[in-house]
């Protein structure tokens, strides 16, 4: 006689197969199927702010007398960058620098150092919110008295961009794959499962022309910001 024990472990083995190959809504272990996707969609927004920065420096050899005019020098900057219209919000001290020379001579044929003049520069970044005066405030920065500027780097304005239009392109795009996926196995898709955010940072686009910038007309194009987003789908297959 065949112990009970075995049947039973038999029972097991053969539903546990069959559970494998048929849908059987009465045992819990029943594997179900699935299939997860990446969705994507990309397009384009209108850059509506442009960054510029511009340093100032000053030397002397006198410490004071060098940060004093690197002081000033800023201020005037500062007070031209309110006169134009750019708010106080906008208009921000991003790095100061003192450092004083080394000046290299030689005493007696050999070469030592020696305390020279110092040296102060002050870096002022702004916010432009109307691309359109772009040109107009690189002209104004190139009359100012700086030694150095960076600009304009052009960008989309944060939340601006419909979002939840986005994630439902981006979502549209990960169903049109998985349904693809899906029948190409002999199956077809059934509910979501989970969905999971992904997010792509606007990639900042710039045009720039040949023409040059004064007259405060063209020469400088704001061009387009890419906005992107990704969505992590899981759908049932049936």
């Amino acid at each position: 006689m065949i112990p009970a024990v075995w049947v039973l472990g038999a029972f097991v083995v053969v539903v546990l197969a069959a559970s494998s190959f048929i849908d059987l809504p009465f045992w819990p272990f029943t594997a179900k199927k699935y299939i997860t996707v990446i969705g994507y969609y990309q397009a384009q927004q209108n850059n509506e702010t442009a960054r510029f920065s511009a340093t100032v420096t000053t030397k002397n050899s006198s410490k004071e007398t060098a940060v004093k005019d690197a002081t000033d020098k800023s201020q005037k900057l500062i007070d031209s960058l309110k006169t134009f219209g750019i708010a106080d919000k906008d208009i921000k001290t991003q790095n100061i620098n003192i450092y004083q020379d080394q000046e290299m001579y030689y005493d007696n044929g050999v070469q030592k150092y020696r305390n020279g003049a110092w040296n102060v520069s002050m870096t002022v970044e702004m916010t432009l919110r109307d691309v359109t005066k772009a040109p107009t405030l690189t002209e104004l920065l190139a009359k100012l008295e700086i030694s150095n500027m960076w600009g304009p780097n052009f960008s989309a304005e944060q939340g601006a961009t419909d979002e939840v239009a986005l994630l439902a392109k981006a979502f549209d795009n990960a169903q049109v794959k998985a349904d693809g996926l899906a029948r190409t196995v002999g199956k077809r898709l059934g509910g979501v499962i989970s969905i999971t955010e992904g997010y792509q940072s606007a990639l900042p686009i710039f045009a720039y022309k040949d023409a040059g910038m004064g007259g405060g007309g063209g020469g400088i194009e704001p061009g387009t910001s890419d906005v992107s987003k990704t969505v992590t789908v899981t759908f049932e297959l049936k």
